[in-house]
């Protein structure tokens, strides 16, 4: 990871994520991992409603930096990954947190469907669930 960053950020160390973006850094996490319900809250992902992370819409209130979607995708003919940014999100973020991790849980979704295999199932998506919500994984 670190062959194309600067250097790695904890989890646990916002501050530092929110000077990087302030001085005009570029960020990259993944927004679709699933760290228990304190900093998230529930989005639809692939008709599931699943624990999503606040990160991307706090920063971007925090800070005003752009949000631009990023998907790698392995090209097995090349032997090398393929990066898609999408253009910035605009209007982003709303007054709406709720509204806005729908919207980046559907841009995800709709490029996991470009390549389904390639997405990291293994990791326990939909670990966390909604109160009342029987668990996902037996």
């Amino acid at each position: 990871r670190l062959r194309y960053a600067e250097h790695m950020i904890s989890k646990r160390d916002a501050r530092t994520a929110v000077r990087l973006l302030r001085r005009g850094g570029v960020l990259w996490y993944a927004p679709d991992q699933d760290f228990g319900p304190e900093q998230s809250l529930f989005a639809p992902f692939f008709g599931i409603q699943t624990a999503t992370l606040l990160a991307t819409h706090r920063l971007a209130r925090l800070t005003g930096c752009a949000v631009v979607p990023m998907f790698p995708l392995y090209d097995p003919q090349q032997r090398r990954y393929r990066v898609t940014l999408l253009p910035a999100l605009e209007h982003f973020p709303s007054d709406d947190p709720a509204a806005d991790l729908a919207r980046v849980n559907a841009i995800m979704e709709q490029q996991v469907r470009r390549a389904p295999e390639q997405y990291w199932w293994v990791h326990r998506r939909f670990k966390t669930r909604p109160p009342g919500d029987a668990p996902f994984y037996e």
